[in-house]
């Protein structure tokens, strides 16, 4: 049985206007528990290679 775990960051910047949606970012990291922390701690908000996912009405 695969344990599996999510990670989510909400960040709101109050740059959004009132009738736009938000951004939705994706990003996937799999491997042993050790490796994943390792690369959590070595990274950024900033520096991780997030993929835009398109959201359009009514996502």
């Amino acid at each position: 049985m695969l344990n599996r775990t999510t990670v989510n960051f909400l960040i709101k910047t109050g740059k959004k206007k009132p009738e736009g949606l938000a951004g939705v970012y994706h990003f996937d990291l799999y491997g042993e528990r050790s490796k994943k922390y390792k690369f959590l701690f070595n990274q950024s908000i900033q520096s991780i290679p997030f993929n835009h996912l398109p959201n359009t009405t009514p996502m």
